[in-house]
């Protein structure tokens, strides 16, 4: 019965340093868990802080092609109104033109 009873002991006492060492890994195990934790937690806070960057940079971008497209309609429309000038200012040159003609063919005619 005592040799019953000191193997029921060994085998309590093998059961319980089982337990603890496997207690130990899972103490170990829970801890890399945990910083496995934190390292995904700041890799997933520079990911949102590049998505923020990449958002500001796409909206400077944005405001940057509005400002192109608007300078781009306003030299259009300059290169229409200078068009429109230098048509203007042929046709005058034209009709000086013919006024010159004119103008030198009277002063033929009143030559003293």
């Amino acid at each position: 019965m005592l040799t019953r009873l000191q193997s029921g002991v060994q085998e309590a006492v093998e059961a319980m340093t089982s337990s603890s060492e496997m207690t130990e890994e899972a103490v170990t195990a829970a801890g890399e868990a945990g910083q496995s934790l934190e390292d995904i937690a700041e890799a997933v806070q520079r990911i949102t802080n590049m998505a923020i960057q990449i958002a500001s940079a796409a909206e400077e971008q944005s405001t940057v092609t509005a400002d192109i497209d608007k300078n781009m309609v306003e030299i259009n429309e300059l290169a229409a109104r200078t068009q429109d000038d230098a048509a203007t200012t042929a046709s005058a040159s034209g009709r000086l033109t013919d006024l010159a003609s004119s103008l030198r063919e009277l002063v033929v005619r009143f030559k003293v």
